[in-house]
């Protein structure tokens, strides 16, 4: 009887024990099923042994020593640090009971999810997501066996899974990420998504005994260009209705150089035009700067959105769509030429068929063709757009993206540069007001408004 009682104290014994750290969970799984074999054995019930049987974990457990001292074997499941899922807590392998409660449970919820109304919920649809990942990182792993040789790797297929596999996304901040799969080794990751592994650990944080990636989870392979980029010493741009307007104020923050440079620009086309309509002004950057979603930059205070002049009157609450017919190119263009007499415009985007007017605009108001053409993109190529500082983007016919950059740290706006905007109050931009209106060049106040209204908003 007493043999007996050591095996089974043995038995239980081995049931309970946790699983070293670094043992394989089938070999957890194999010993446990080990124990519940051993623990079947028919002996007395649990609780009921007879006397002088030694209870596992007690101090009187004779040969073995499975439980000498005071530290007694807890049951399965009961330890606070497994229930929690700490870290450290070391996991408790289920018994042969709990087993057979959680494959039922399992069983259950798949029938339960069988039905379409049941299928909504969200036990349902994890369950449903867990079984799609699976399945899937199954292909995966099927796939990529078969593109393990060299001339497997040229069928199209292949070409295609390792093209996908190797595809990141893209945040709104403009930093990218890939997703690994399971089991991936850090060195691997990081060539699929065209980096260094040096690179993946930095940007997330990996400590160097980490090896493999969590699969499905998502990891940092490039940061913005803009990334870091805070903006220091700003100030706001406060609006003046009479001269421009603002569209979001608490986001007029920039560099006094930038600040200073919009103010002026705007007020030396009113000055040559006081009866003309305001511009509209939209984001600069935020109070201290930094990540401005849904813009790339827009985060040191040195970018700033701004709209067009239009024709017959129109002001545009918002930044609307400009067209060749619509565009006042001669007030946009003495606008442009105010940021450019600075000297600190770094580029404009502005889309390439706004630009046949702007060029209409800066021949008539004195510049020739050779100066014209080191400033305006147009007429060349649409895909040569780097080569002037008024340039093409696609999404820039509503308005203008410029950009500016500091001489100095201050970055304040020089006085000859202020001088300079001062002095372009251009008499040849058109004639006077009344005159272009009687060439046509203008249009009658309101008619406008009313095409503009329906085709924006």
């Amino acid at each position: 009887m007493l043999g007996f009682a050591w095996v089974l104290a043995l038995a239980v014994a081995v049931t309970a024990a946790p699983p070293a750290a670094d043992a394989r969970p089938r070999a957890g799984q194999a010993l446990e099923k080990s124990g519940a074999k051993r623990a079947s054995l028919p002996t007395a019930k649990p609780g009921k042994s007879k006397p002088g049987a030694a209870k596992p974990g007690s101090a009187k457990s004779g040969r073995g020593g499975a439980g000498r001292g005071k530290a007694a074997v807890g049951k399965a499941g009961k330890s606070p640090a497994a229930k929690a899922g700490r870290p450290g807590g070391e996991e408790k392998p289920l018994s042969r009971a709990e087993k057979l409660k959680q494959d039922k449970a399992l069983a259950a919820l798949r029938k339960a999810c069988a039905g379409k109304k049941a299928a909504k919920t969200k036990a349902c649809k994890a369950l449903a997501a867990e079984k799609a990942d699976q399945t899937q990182d199954a292909a995966d792993a099927k796939l990529e066996k078969r593109c393990s040789t060299a001339a497997a790797r040229k069928t199209a297929v292949c070409k295609n899974f390792r093209a996908q596999a190797a595809r990141s996304s893209t945040d709104a901040c403009g930093r990218r990420y890939g997703r690994a799969k399971k089991n991936e080794a850090v060195a691997r990751f990081a060539k699929r998504y065209g980096t260094t592994e040096s690179a993946v650990r930095s940007y997330n944080d990996l400590a160097d005994k980490t090896k493999k990636l969590k699969g499905g989870a998502r990891y940092l392979v490039a940061k913005s260009p803009h990334d870091g980029v805070v903006l220091s010493g700003g100030v706001q741009l406060i609006e003046e209705p009479a001269i421009f307007k603002l569209r979001r104020p608490h986001l007029a923050y920039g560099k006094p150089m930038l600040v200073q440079t919009i103010r002026a620009a705007a007020a030396a086309v009113q000055a040559t035009s006081p009866q003309g309509v305001s511009i509209m002004v939209g984001d600069l950057s935020k109070d201290g700067g930094g990540c401005l979603p849904p813009h790339k930059s827009h985060r040191g205070g040195l970018d700033a959105d701004i709209g067009f002049y239009f024709r017959g009157g129109y002001e545009p609450r918002v930044l609307a769509d400009a067209t060749a017919q619509t565009i006042d190119g001669d007030r946009t263009w003495q606008f442009l030429r105010a940021l450019l007499a600075t000297g600190r415009l770094q580029y404009a985007f502005i889309h390439y068929d706004l630009q046949p007017a702007l060029l209409e605009a800066a021949l008539r108001a004195g510049e020739t063709a050779d100066s014209a053409a080191k400033l305006i993109q147009y007429p060349r190529p649409i895909d040569q757009a780097r080569s002037t500082p008024i340039r093409h983007l696609s999404g820039h016919d509503d308005h203008m993206h410029v950009r500016f950059h500091c001489g100095d740290d201050a970055c304040d706006l020089p006085a000859e540069a202020q001088v300079a905007i001062a002095a372009l109050r251009l008499e040849t931009l058109g004639g006077p007001v009344q005159e272009r209106h009687a060439k046509g060049l203008e249009r009658p106040r309101g008619g406008l408004r009313r095409a503009r209204t329906v085709a924006s908003y």
